[in-house]
């Protein structure tokens, strides 16, 4: 027995599997054992026993003559919102993984029941109909900054977990059942009780989830036009539009300047849309972004005010850093060294790179990163010291939106 996977959730090129040990990921592992994926197992340290399951779940793999990586995480005192807390943990563990490995995608075992049961608690707290979606079978960079850079697939989305445990049965592949699935404290854990116990619901679910795959798909490809015809973009990760986007559009435009991973609600992005058509309109943040009116249309950037932190934000300061790193959300940074938002420093900088900086809309230099080592500045932005581009600090805030509205699979 073969495992119908959705052949467009499979890359062309290589790719690591998100492997826990539990079944679903076991099924997935052994299916594409082939591929030779790369293999990587997050110790979660939430309970006894968990590096001991991470090691067995290594020897699988490596048993199956693939490589694998724990990747260990060791959590603090978390008194609410676990669930959320360990995947955020978990996914920049992978996410990290990834880019230094060099691979752009992470397969998971996500089956047909996970989507009926994301589907069935999304609707009971109260989502919009793209949450009635679902999940999709590839999704760009689903958080951010954790999964920067990386696309996550899901080729087992339209396999049921019964068939799932089937095909480990046929094959005598052992796996664990993870002690938590059992604690209804976890809101999936409600859903799935009562979807197996409603069968004609978890048929609805699915049913419903399909519909609204096509009207997001049909959303998306309008968006992606609107984002290739009236949104420009520079090298320090400014936003430059011609006309008034979409709420929805302006709300990732949002997203992708301010390298936050969270959309403003749908009611303060109408009320920007609306002030940005007013003639009167001159500027405005929201979501850690400023919009700025300009002659020949609208600015998007890092709000600097954010970035140097105030009542309800936390500044970013300085931080250490070595090898890859996603800074502020907006930067990919490759070196070592300390990096915090430029101020004014660019002011006091070389001629060569003061020059360069000023190329950069005043209101957004303020929020670039300045790299220092030793004390001296190494980059402002993307300019090294002698105003030329440094290979080490690129923008991914085009590249982000790039992915975001590419309809290409795998």
């Amino acid at each position: 027995m073969d495992l119908t996977l959705n052949s467009a959730a499979i890359p062309n090129e290589p790719f690591a599997i998100a492997f826990s040990g539990g079944g679903d990921s076991t099924a997935l592992l052994h299916a594409l054992r082939h591929r030779a994926p790369l293999v990587l197992i997050v110790d979660h340290g939430l309970r006894a026993g968990s590096a001991r399951e991470a090691q067995l779940a290594q020897g699988f793999a490596q048993d199956l003559g693939l490589k694998a990586d724990i990747l260990s995480w060791s959590p603090e005192l978390i008194k609410s919102g676990l669930q959320a807390k360990a995947r955020h943990a978990r996914y920049r563990l992978l996410g990290e993984a990834c880019r230094e490995a060099g691979i752009s995608y992470l397969l998971t075992g996500h089956t047909e029941d996970d989507q009926a049961e994301t589907v069935l608690m999304r609707l009971k707290a109260g989502g919009s109909w793209r949450g009635a979606a679902g999940m999709k079978a590839v999704t760009v960079s689903p958080l951010w900054p954790e999964l920067a850079s990386v696309k996550l697939c899901r080729p087992m989305l339209e396999i049921s977990r019964a068939t799932i445990r089937v095909y480990l049965e046929i094959h005598d592949l052992n796996y664990v059942d993870d002690p938590s699935n059992e604690n209804r404290d976890f809101a999936r854990i409600r859903a799935r009780d009562e979807l197996s116990t409603r069968p004609l619901l978890r048929s609805e679910m699915l049913s419903l989830s399909h519909d609204m795959q096509a009207a997001r798909m049909h959303e998306a490809q309008r968006l992606s036009a609107d984002f290739k015809r009236s949104v420009k973009s520079d090298e320090f990760g400014s936003l430059y539009l011609s006309e008034v986007p979409n709420a929805h559009l302006l709300g990732s435009l949002i997203r992708a300047a301010s390298g936050t991973a969270k959309t403003p609600k749908e009611e303060a992005l109408r009320r920007l849309k609306s002030a940005m058509r007013s003639a009167a309109f001159r500027g405005g943040s929201l979501g850690g972004a400023l919009v700025v009116a300009r002659k020949s249309g609208w600015l998007i950037s890092r709000d600097p005010v954010a970035s140097k932190g105030r009542s309800d934000v936390v500044a970013l300061g300085v931080q250490r850093f070595a090898g890859r790193s996603i800074w502020d959300g907006r930067f990919s940074i490759e070196g070592e060294g300390s990096l915090a938002p430029s101020g004014e420093a660019w002011i006091e900088a070389p001629k060569p790179l003061k020059d360069a900086i000023m190329g950069c809309p005043a209101k957004a230099r303020a929020s670039l990163p300045m790299w220092t080592q030793g004390g001296q500045i190494v980059a402002i932005g993307p300019y090294d010291i002698n105003g030329a581009l440094h290979g080490g600090v690129k923008s991914v805030v085009l590249p982000r939106l790039k992915r975001e509205f590419s309809l290409k699979s795998p």
